[in-house]
């Protein structure tokens, strides 16, 4: 892997020579972020991680080779930067969520089979439990929408209780 390491180092100054390149933003706390930092300890840019879900986890070896400062974390939650922060002693900066701008999308039909989707592991981590609680509220407002969670993992049953609970189960 070192050896792979160097190539994208290599790879990276070539397009610095080329490109007016501002930064380094890795997604997750993984390998690629030691990459990131790499590059960015050799090449004067800015280097962010941003944190996404279970590279918050307590078992994430690459936090302790990376070593990141807090200003070089962001997190997608505030829920993931308290358990980044409770699992390895480092504040992230900032949250950035994951949005998307809906006038870059063409009109929705106005029936669809699913209106929301939560796709991953099912843990609590990802608090899966949250989108049944968004698909209650909006169908308590008379919005009527379905959803469906796809994946499995240790919350699935205590999920499928909450969706019989809320009156939302398929």
């Amino acid at each position: 892997k070192p050896f792979t390491w160097m190539k994208v180092i290599q790879l990276v100054r070539k397009i610095r020579k080329q490109e007016n390149v501002a930064g380094v933003l890795c997604f997750w706390c993984l390998e690629e972020a030691l990459i990131g930092k790499l590059i960015s300890a050799v090449n004067p840019i800015l280097f962010k991680i941003w944190i996404c879900g279970q590279d918050a986890k307590a078992d994430n070896p690459w936090v302790k080779w990376i070593r990141p400062a807090p200003q070089e974390v962001v997190a997608n939650s505030h829920f993931v930067c308290k358990v980044f922060h409770d699992n390895h002693g480092i504040q992230p900066s900032g949250v950035i969520p994951n949005s998307i701008e809906p006038s870059s999308f063409p009109p929705l039909p106005d029936r669809r089979p699913i209106d929301l989707i939560a796709v991953g592991s099912l843990i609590a981590l990802k608090q899966t439990h949250i989108v049944l609680q968004v698909a209650k509220a909006l169908n308590d407002l008379g919005q009527q929408i379905n959803v469906v969670i796809c994946g499995s993992g240790p919350e699935e049953p205590r999920l499928k209780d909450q969706a019989k609970e809320l009156g939302i189960e398929r």
